[in-house]
């Protein structure tokens, strides 16, 4: 009885161990969560080089906490159904800051459709008020910031808003 007990309990929190990296790919998109430093990678399916890799990141009372400041990064693989369909999905918890929230964000790509979303959010263990000034779902790090499999003068992102005095991109 005692096994079967400590059985069900590793199977309990075994979705959330630091395995090294969690990936998986859906139609045209592959991604991975590393448990490491609380990065993902956004690729290509079939293809060996990343698009990306990223970081999340909250402004906090106005200061910037990247989820590679955290001590720990826990690392689940779901399935997910919402109105756009099915998928898998991969959800990183950041935690071991006792002066900030924990830092959540859930990577989704759908069975039968050609792109995914990041959802990113915090959650306050402590009972110290905070206030969240930004939040930064995708934050390039690496040397070659985007891959988009273009010569370097073609690599190019645009924000979600758009003035003529703004760079294409931009990571701070």
């Amino acid at each position: 009885m005692r096994l079967a007990v400590i059985a069900a309990l590793t199977l309990l929190v075994c979705p959330l161990a630091e395995a090294e990296n969690v990936y998986f790919c859906r139609q045209q998109l592959c991604v991975t969560a590393r448990s490491s430093d609380g990065s993902y990678n956004i690729s290509r399916r079939g293809k060996s080089r990343r698009v990306i890799r990223a970081l999340v990141a909250a402004e906090i009372d106005h200061r910037w906490v990247k989820s590679a400041d955290y001590p720990k990064h826990g690392v689940s693989q779901a399935g997910f159904e919402d109105v756009l369909g099915r998928g898998q999905q991969l959800k990183v918890v950041s935690t071991g800051l006792t002066t900030v929230p924990d830092l959540v964000y859930v990577l989704r790509l759908y069975d039968a459709l050609p792109f995914g979303e990041i959802e990113v959010e915090l959650q306050n263990q402590s009972a110290k008020k905070v206030t969240v000034q930004r939040i930064r779902s995708v934050e390039a790090i690496g040397e070659r910031l985007v891959n988009l499999e273009g010569s370097d003068g073609y690599d190019r992102v645009l924000s979600d808003s758009f003035s003529e005095n703004r760079p294409a991109l931009r990571i701070t």
